[in-house]
C-alpha cells in the first residue's frame, strides 16, 4: 500500500524547520575586548603605574590610517533592508508560506469532505415486464442514493424503444418524463420508475428482439442537488437482448456506451 502526503503538508513541515533553524540561529555576534587589569587600583600600597600610558584608552589603526578606540562590549554593525533584519524579512516570508500552506490544507480537507458525504445515486435494478406481442411491455427502474446526506430536487427523464443495435440511443436528455414532479431521497432511500411503451409490441419488433437483431433498450437521465447546492446527474443506457431471452429472465444489461456521473 501506497501513502500519500498532501503538497500542504510539506510545504509546513517545511516551513516549520525553516522557522526552528531560524530560532535557534544568532542574530548577530558580540565584539568584545578582553578587560584591562588597571594596576594603579590593583596596588595595594597605593603605588601609581609605571607607565602613564597605560592609563589611557587602548586604541588601534584601521587599513585606511585612522585610530579608533576600543570600548568592552561593543556590538558588530548589522545589515538591514528597509529597517528590518534579514532574519526577520525571512521568518515573514516562511510565514507567509506556512499561512498559504494552512489554506491549502483547508480547503483540500473541505473538498475531501464533500466527496465522502456528498449524495450519490446508484441504478440498483432495471426489469422488463410483458414482453410479450400485443402487449405494452414495462421497464421498472431502482436507484438508491448511497452517498450520506439527502439528493434534492431529484428529476428523472427516461425513454424505452425497441432499436436496432447500430442506432443504440446516445440521447442525453430523453423527451418521455414519467412524472414530472421533484423529490428529495435521503440517504440509503430508494427511488423507483415505470414506464410502459407507448404502443404495443409488434410480431415484427418481438422476433427481431428473440433473433438478436435489435434490443429493447430502455435509457434516460437522473438530476439532483446535493446539500452542497452542486447540480449532479447519473446517466444511463440499459438493454433487453437475445441473451437475456435465452436465460428466461427479465434483467436488463448495461449498454455498450456504460452510465456516466458526476
Amino acid at each position: 500500500m501506497q501513502w500519500s502526503v498532501p503538497r500542504e503538508l510539506l510545504w509546513a513541515i517545511i516551513g516549520a524547520q525553516a522557522i526552528a533553524i531560524i530560532a535557534l540561529w544568532p542574530t548577530y555576534y558580540p565584539y568584545r575586548q578582553a578587560p584591562k587589569v588597571d594596576a594603579q587600583h590593583q596596588s595595594e600600597n597605593g603605588i601609581s603605574s609605571a607607565n602613564p600610558a597605560e592609563d589611557r584608552p587602548a586604541t588601534q589603526v584601521n587599513p585606511s590610517g585612522k585610530y579608533e578606540s576600543q570600548h568592552s562590549g561593543e556590538d558588530a554593525s548589522e545589515i538591514s533592508i528597509l529597517g528590518i533584519k534579514p532574519g526577520e524579512w525571512l521568518l515573514s516570508i516562511v510565514t507567509l508560506m506556512l499561512w498559504g500552506a494552512t489554506v491549502g490544507l483547508v480547503r483540500s480537507a473541505d473538498r475531501t469532505a464533500e466527496r465522502q458525504l456528498r449524495a450519490y445515486f446508484d441504478l440498483r435494478g432495471t426489469t422488463v415486464e410483458d414482453f410479450e406481442v400485443g402487449k405494452l411491455p414495462n421497464v421498472i427502474l431502482q436507484f438508491k442514493n448511497v452517498g450520506q446526506t439527502p439528493a434534492i430536487d431529484v428529476v428523472l427523464r427516461m425513454s424505452v424503444q425497441v432499436r436496432d443495435f447500430v442506432d443504440e440511443p446516445g440521447e442525453t436528455d430523453p423527451t418521455v418524463t414519467p412524472g414530472g414532479s421533484k423529490s428529495t431521497i435521503g440517504r440509503d432511500g430508494s427511488l423507483i420508475s415505470h414506464l410502459r411503451m407507448s404502443e404495443p409490441l409488434s410480431r415484427y419488433s418481438f422476433e427481431a428482439v428473440r433473433n438478436d437483431k435489435a434490443a429493447f433498450f430502455a435509457w434516460g437521465i437522473v438530476r439532483y442537488s446535493d446539500v452542497y447546492g452542486h447540480r449532479r446527474y447519473l446517466r444511463f443506457r440499459m438493454a433487453f437482448t437475445a441473451k437475456n431471452f435465452a436465460a428466461g429472465n427479465e434483467t436488463m444489461e448495461t449498454c455498450s456506451e456504460g452510465n456516466d456521473a458526476n
